[in-house]
């Protein structure tokens, strides 16, 4: 579909959850945009890649996202279909380098003014433009996810409002931020987890906090995988 279809097929809350799954996003008390509860991003996933992605690009995501591999978007531009990518593990990187090294017509980066990695084929022929975005695909590996998950600190801030920001005086130099403040826990750490909800989503060795069961179920898949293959 063409970027403006993308941007104007679905509600803003749909849209802003959807990339916020993948992307997090940060939002001020005075934006006109609601945040979206983390726990209900599983919702969206769960609907289906169909309701986000053109058919044709169906089997090259779900071969990624068995991966925990995500795709932001699919976008045609000028006959030439692109799969934007999220963020890759080192290992999948160095794959993306080797492909684009030999093929920079299928393989690029730093698409717009964001830096994004991508996938794409030129075709008319939906059939066509499928297989050949499966091909491109199958050389990446399973990867840990990359996102949907908290560690300590940022479940404390970003869950439990323990945070402050800082640099306010100094605004003009960019240098304003929001920070960790442990005087602002009114409870323990513990008690936070399962006045939340997350308990079952903690791993303390890991020092993560999973969103959801679909993330701590992908990333309890790759470890098992892991384990299998040492």
């Amino acid at each position: 579909m063409e970027l403006e279809d993308f941007m104007g097929k679905y509600e803003k809350d749909e849209l802003i959850a959807f990339l916020s799954s993948y992307v997090p996003m940060s939002f001020s008390d005075t934006t006109s945009i609601p945040k979206i509860k983390n726990k209900e991003i599983n919702e969206l996933i769960a609907k289906g890649p169909a309701n986000y992605i053109a058919p044709e690009c169906i089997k090259a995501c779900e071969s990624l996202w068995s991966k925990n591999i995500y795709v932001l978007a699919s976008i045609n531009i000028k006959d030439e279909m692109y799969l934007i990518l999220d963020k890759l593990s080192p290992e999948n990187m160095e794959i993306f380098k080797s492909k684009y090294r030999k093929k920079p017509e299928n393989y690029c980066t730093n698409l717009g003014k964001e830096k994004y990695i991508a996938i794409k084929t030129l075709s008319s022929d939906n059939k066509e433009i499928s297989e050949q975005l499966e091909e491109l695909v199958s050389d990446f590996r399973l990867q840990d996810i990359q996102r949907g998950y908290f560690t300590e600190k940022t479940f404390l801030m970003n869950v439990c409002n323990c945070e402050k920001v800082e640099g306010l005086k100094e605004y003009k130099n960019e240098s304003v931020q929001v920070v960790f403040d442990i005087e602002k826990m009114d409870k323990s750490f513990k008690e936070y987890l399962k006045d939340t909800g997350y308990e079952n989503y903690y791993v303390p060795k890991e020092h993560r906090i999973y969103l959801n069961d679909y993330y701590y179920q992908a990333h309890q898949n790759y470890m098992n995988n892991k384990i299998e293959n040492i």
